[in-house]
């Protein structure tokens, strides 16, 4: 199971969560000008998943923001001026709400999306499928630390490096999307 976060939409934050191959809409959450006063969101995925997400704080990864100074996690950003989000080559380590290098406990199934980037010449697998199959395989194994799609071709290339581990190796291209695994 993975999550995503869709930043298409300055409206309201939705959220997606995928298993296999289906992708369910859950319920969308508007973006909070506020601290919101609820200590968690719990949203069933079916009769044995429950996802609790606890409420973000003002500063916090997954806040709403305007700008990069609203982030006050260190080494996250003000995605689109929507949310907050670590910066491409940090994990979202929820236990400590920190944006992180390594992540000890391993990775999760969710992942931090940067549009029109990715590191290149590091592939520890490369198949040519949809971004869900994409997701699962890299989930399946424990040394996928990033994905980088080409949406162009359909490639899915999974890594087991991230961009501050091969910063020279970091490009732009529009027809590319990174997608760093966070941890557990």
């Amino acid at each position: 199971m993975f999550y995503l976060v869709d930043l298409s939409t300055t409206s309201a934050l939705p959220t997606t969560i995928a298993t296999g191959s289906t992708t369910t809409s859950l319920t969308t959450f508007p973006l909070p000008t506020t601290p919101v006063s609820t200590s968690a969101l719990t949203t069933s995925v079916s009769p044995v998943t429950t996802v609790s997400l606890s409420t973000p704080g003002p500063g916090d990864v997954f806040y709403s923001c305007s700008s990069d100074i609203e982030c006050l996690t260190a080494n996250s950003d003000c995605r689109n001026a929507i949310i907050c989000e670590c910066v491409a080559g940090y994990s979202y380590e929820p236990s400590t709400k920190a944006c992180v290098t390594t992540c000890p406990s391993g990775y999760s199934d969710s992942f931090t999306l940067t549009l029109g980037n990715y590191v290149q010449g590091h592939d520890i697998s490369s198949i040519t499928t949809d971004i869900d199959t994409c997701f699962d395989e890299c989930s399946a194994n424990p040394s996928c630390a990033s994905i980088d799609y080409d949406i162009l071709f359909s490639e899915c290339h999974l890594s087991a490096v991230t961009k501050i581990d091969y910063e020279y190796d970091w490009y732009e291209d529009m027809f590319f999307d990174h997608y760093q695994r966070n941890c557990l």
